[in-house]
């Protein structure tokens, strides 16, 4: 008797639990993602997890299937575009706009920006801690390894990593950035 009612317990405890966390983290998530991405013009299944900031979200597009980690920075005052089933980990900082540092009226630098769009293709992964400055093109299917900082392009296919980022290897199995994807790359997440 006394096991079955230990039992009964555990379940009155553990429903309510799975509940919460099997669907109310998800719709939580979800409310988030969308009052973060009003004003940004998203394609089809893109996650931004958490929280983060974006500032000039009329100049941000997130083409379909695209993540985006926690505590995630992204400046867009100059344009950032970020192509389909691309990844991106958290604490993440990408700048399309700096501060005029040239300036004959101030220094360290004066009130006007100099804006760069940052391109990021199809399939890239970007890993945590990662710095991408303005003006930065990442190449299709590239892979940016964690705490690095992009001042340069990255060619397609290409893995890079450190401050600044080099070349320290390509991707192999090129074949199947050919094929039409049986499974997208942003499955890696729970859907929502």
């Amino acid at each position: 008797m006394k096991s079955i009612i230990k039992t009964g317990i555990i379940y009155i405890i553990c429903i309510p639990v799975y509940i919460f966390n099997k669907y109310l983290v998800h719709l939580i998530r979800k409310a988030n993602s969308i009052m973060v991405s009003r004003g940004i013009k998203t394609g089809k299944n893109v996650i931004l997890h958490g929280n983060g900031q974006i500032l000039g979200k009329e100049n941000l597009v997130i083409e379909d299937n695209v993540r985006i980690g926690n505590n995630y920075f992204l400046f867009a005052l100059g344009g950032i575009r970020i192509g389909r089933n691309t990844q991106i980990s958290r604490n993440v900082c990408i700048y399309s706009s700096n501060h005029n540092y040239e300036s004959d009226l101030s220094i360290p630098y004066d009130n006007t920006y100099i804006n760069k769009p940052v391109v990021i293709e199809e399939s890239c992964w970007i890993g945590m801690n990662v710095n991408i400055i303005p003006g930065v093109r990442l190449g299709k299917g590239c892979i940016v390894a964690m705490g690095s900082t992009v001042t340069q392009d990255v060619e397609p296919f290409t893995i890079v990593g450190g401050s600044p980022a080099r070349p320290i290897g390509k991707r192999k199995k090129l074949n199947l950035f050919n094929e039409e994807p049986k499974k997208e790359f942003g499955s890696v997440f729970p859907k929502d």
